[in-house]
Protein backbone atom coordinates (compact mmCIF):
# COMPACT_ATOMS: atom_id res chain seq x y z
CA UNK A 1 0.00 0.00 0.00
CA UNK A 2 1.10 3.77 -0.61
CA UNK A 3 0.61 5.96 2.21
CA UNK A 4 2.10 9.49 2.95
CA UNK A 5 1.33 13.18 1.60
CA UNK A 6 1.94 12.70 -1.67
CA UNK A 7 0.09 12.22 -4.91
CA UNK A 8 -0.96 9.18 -5.93
CA UNK A 9 -2.01 8.11 -9.59
CA UNK A 10 -5.22 6.20 -10.01
CA UNK A 11 -3.69 2.73 -11.17
CA UNK A 12 -1.84 2.83 -7.36
CA UNK A 13 -5.57 3.62 -6.08
CA UNK A 14 -6.69 1.33 -8.35
CA UNK A 15 -4.57 -1.64 -7.25
CA UNK A 16 -4.75 -0.41 -3.06
CA UNK A 17 -8.43 -1.34 -3.53
CA UNK A 18 -8.16 -4.16 -5.33
CA UNK A 19 -5.87 -5.32 -2.63
CA UNK A 20 -7.87 -4.54 0.22
CA UNK A 21 -10.50 -6.45 -1.15
CA UNK A 22 -8.36 -9.13 -1.79
CA UNK A 23 -6.91 -9.83 1.60
CA UNK A 24 -7.86 -12.79 3.20
CA UNK A 25 -10.04 -14.18 0.60
CA UNK A 26 -13.14 -12.95 2.14
CA UNK A 27 -13.34 -9.95 0.87
CA UNK A 28 -13.91 -6.43 2.22
CA UNK A 29 -16.38 -4.04 3.45
CA UNK A 30 -16.73 -0.65 1.86
CA UNK A 31 -15.62 1.08 5.27
CA UNK A 32 -12.55 -1.06 5.72
CA UNK A 33 -11.68 -0.33 1.86
CA UNK A 34 -12.21 3.35 2.91
CA UNK A 35 -9.52 3.54 5.71
CA UNK A 36 -6.99 0.63 4.58
CA UNK A 37 -7.26 2.52 0.81
CA UNK A 38 -6.71 6.23 2.96
CA UNK A 39 -10.13 7.43 0.42
CA UNK A 40 -12.62 9.35 1.29
CA UNK A 41 -16.51 7.88 0.74
CA UNK A 42 -16.94 10.26 -2.12
CA UNK A 43 -13.48 8.66 -3.39
CA UNK A 44 -14.24 5.35 -2.57
CA UNK A 45 -17.71 5.95 -4.84
CA UNK A 46 -15.85 6.97 -7.87
CA UNK A 47 -13.17 4.05 -7.87
CA UNK A 48 -15.31 1.21 -6.93
CA UNK A 49 -17.65 2.41 -9.98
CA UNK A 50 -14.93 2.46 -12.54
CA UNK A 51 -13.38 -1.01 -10.97
CA UNK A 52 -16.78 -2.66 -10.88
CA UNK A 53 -18.05 -1.71 -14.47
CA UNK A 54 -14.20 -3.16 -16.02
CA UNK A 55 -15.11 -6.62 -13.71
CA UNK A 56 -12.00 -6.26 -11.82
CA UNK A 57 -13.92 -5.92 -8.55
CA UNK A 58 -17.26 -7.24 -7.77
CA UNK A 59 -20.10 -6.92 -4.92
CA UNK A 60 -20.80 -10.26 -2.77
CA UNK A 61 -24.93 -9.68 -2.06
CA UNK A 62 -24.62 -12.67 0.07
CA UNK A 63 -21.85 -11.47 2.21
CA UNK A 64 -21.93 -8.37 1.57
CA UNK A 65 -18.12 -7.24 0.71
CA UNK A 66 -16.47 -6.06 -2.14
CA UNK A 67 -14.08 -8.89 -3.78
CA UNK A 68 -11.74 -8.86 -6.67
CA UNK A 69 -12.08 -10.85 -9.79
CA UNK A 70 -9.48 -13.01 -11.14
CA UNK A 71 -9.42 -10.03 -13.86
CA UNK A 72 -8.44 -7.92 -10.90
CA UNK A 73 -5.96 -10.42 -9.70
CA UNK A 74 -4.07 -10.02 -12.61
CA UNK A 75 -4.02 -6.33 -12.58
CA UNK A 76 -2.43 -6.03 -9.13
CA UNK A 77 0.12 -8.78 -10.23
CA UNK A 78 1.33 -6.74 -13.55
CA UNK A 79 1.07 -3.43 -11.59
CA UNK A 80 3.33 -4.81 -8.67
CA UNK A 81 5.94 -6.12 -11.65
CA UNK A 82 5.99 -2.91 -13.29
CA UNK A 83 6.38 -0.80 -10.33
CA UNK A 84 9.37 -3.33 -8.93
CA UNK A 85 11.06 -2.63 -12.32
CA UNK A 86 10.96 1.34 -11.82
CA UNK A 87 12.10 1.38 -8.61
CA UNK A 88 14.63 -1.29 -9.58
CA UNK A 89 18.19 0.38 -9.82
CA UNK A 90 19.30 1.17 -13.12
CA UNK A 91 22.63 -0.23 -13.94
CA UNK A 92 24.00 1.77 -16.75
CA UNK A 93 26.35 -0.12 -18.88
CA UNK A 94 29.99 1.21 -19.04
CA UNK A 95 30.91 2.82 -21.91
CA UNK A 96 33.84 0.59 -23.84
CA UNK A 97 36.98 1.82 -23.00
CA UNK A 98 39.68 3.46 -25.85
CA UNK A 99 42.77 2.71 -26.27
CA UNK A 100 45.09 5.43 -27.82
CA UNK A 101 46.78 4.14 -31.08
CA UNK A 102 49.10 2.40 -31.08
CA UNK A 103 52.07 4.62 -33.47
CA UNK A 104 55.07 2.61 -35.01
Amino acid sequence: MNFGSYYRDKISIFSDILEVANRDGGGALKTRIMYDANLSHDQLKYYVKILTENNLLYYDLHTQRFKTTEKGLRVIEIYKRIESMVKAPQVLPTPALRQPPVQM
